[in-house]
């Protein structure tokens, strides 16, 4: 009979965890984990890992952007330099020119 019980609370347990992943963004930034309710319930940018991006990797998740400026998040979007940014620019029109 215990079987059955891990067996059923496994279920329930992963059923919550995915409904989680769902509905909100685990972004991992240099002040450490913030956690911001996603716009749609999908499974894409589930977990997120933001110390290192820039304007490219910005752009590639306009979702999570979007997100982060509706629930007054824009401190996780301003964490690198200007120079940073612009030197990613720069490696994307050097992508695409090749």
């Amino acid at each position: 009979m215990w079987r059955v019980t891990w067996l059923v609370g496994g279920i329930i347990l992963g059923s919550l965890l995915t409904l989680g992943a769902q509905r909100y963004h685990v972004i991992h930034t240099k002040d450490g984990l913030k956690m911001v309710a996603k716009r749609s319930s999908t499974l894409t940018d589930t977990y997120v890992d933001v110390r290192e991006w820039g304007v490219v990797e910005w752009s590639k998740h306009p979702d999570l952007v979007w997100t982060l400026t509706q629930n007054d998040r824009k401190d996780v979007l301003g964490a690198h330099s200007l120079e940073n940014d612009m030197q990613g620019v720069w490696q994307m029109f050097d992508a695409e020119r090749k």
